[in-house]
């Protein structure tokens, strides 16, 4: 499993086609000529150009064409013929133009991708080779899984049913980066049961989590069945044993107090997807810390395409729209790996 990158920006018509040789048209370059290096390596991230604006839509397409994006989705998103731009170059704020902005990208995310997470900004991994992306100031990023296949020692359809609803679409996107960020080597899995088992355990540790976000946000609650989960991911009744007991841990300990056996089986599973939470945490921080990963969780069910990646990051993380009570569960749960206000079922 692999993944590429969604890229999007928009361009409003005065400002069309770029001035050469000036920021913007440089970054275009530079940007493009990264895609077609890693087009060529067989990694084809995806870009959305959004026009608003009355324009000659022929000779736009053409200029921004001309760039040399591989995989590159042109649209005009609204024809507006009396913008202008001002003594400074700029063109007036209006909340007509963001909305046309707005539902353009959220049509491309959601109706073209509607597996993709979004990103505060590039994987920690590989990062410095991107830098012709970072320094583009893109209006969204998000990351989505290439289709290519990784040969998890488990039934990927039912890793789908165990996500939260949030993340239901999202299931191979997160296989993706639980892959690139953790320790998997797949002749190991398949050679090796408890690899294979170990496998299967930070996928379920990972759908616990986000499950536990889920409830902390207050978006939903906590509907993670550890039954269910070491039935549908095929885990081996006596490696799960044997971790149950390596680990030890609250979750054991409630199993004397057990009133039958699937009781039981649920507490033995969550001791276990205990002990590979902070390496399901670990494999996660490739998305860049604690920040960027509250805002990939945040932005999952509160997306905000009304506004640019770093506009919106700004306005969660510095609570300019937020009151910090809202958030104070989701954030401490995300920034401690875990936290006792999302325990409770």
């Amino acid at each position: 499993m692999g993944t590429v990158y969604l890229l999007a920006l928009d361009f409003l018509a005065p400002h069309l086609p770029p001035v050469r040789d000036s920021n913007r048209d440089v970054q275009l370059l530079r940007a493009a000529n990264l895609a077609c290096q890693r087009h060529q390596a067989g990694i084809s991230d995806r870009f959305l150009f959004n026009v608003y604006g009355a324009c000659d839509q022929g000779q736009v397409a053409a200029a921004l064409g001309s760039y040399g994006f591989p995989v590159l989705d042109l649209r005009f998103v609204g024809e507006d013929d009396e913008l202008y731009c001002n003594d400074q170059g700029r063109v007036p704020w209006d909340m007509d133009k963001e909305d046309e902005i707005a539902e353009g990208l959220r049509r491309w995310v959601e109706d073209d991708h509607p597996g993709a997470l979004p990103l505060a900004g590039p994987l920690v991994v590989g990062r410095d080779a991107l830098e012709a992306y970072r320094e583009v100031g893109w209006r969204w990023i998000g990351l989505e899984a290439d289709g290519s296949e990784f040969d998890w020692p488990f039934d990927t359809g039912a890793f789908d049913k165990l996500l939260p609803c949030t993340h239901t679409r999202r299931a191979a996107i997160w296989l993706a980066v639980l892959q690139e960020g953790g320790d998997f080597n797949a002749d190991d899995i398949e050679c090796i049961p408890l690899e294979a088992f170990r496998a299967q355990t930070q996928a379920a540790a990972l759908c616990e989590w986000l499950h536990r976000f889920e409830a902390g946000s207050g978006n939903g609650y906590n509907h993670f069945d550890p039954a269910e989960a070491a039935q549908a991911l095929g885990m081996n009744g006596v490696l799960l044993g044997y971790e149950a007991a390596m680990a030890g841990g609250t979750p054991v300990d409630r199993i004397e107090e057990a009133e039958d056996e699937s009781e039981a089986r649920a507490c033995v599973v969550l001791a276990v997807t205990q002990k590979y939470r902070t390496t399901v945490l670990s494999a996660l921080m490739i998305l860049g810390g604690d920040g960027a990963l509250f805002f990939t969780l945040y932005a999952s069910i509160w997306p905000k395409y009304d506004r640019r990646t770093d506009d919106a990051i700004d306005a969660l993380l510095n609570l300019g729209e937020v009151a910090y009570g809202e958030i104070e569960a989701a954030w401490q749960f995300v920034s401690d790996g875990w936290h006792e206000s999302v325990c409770a079922d």
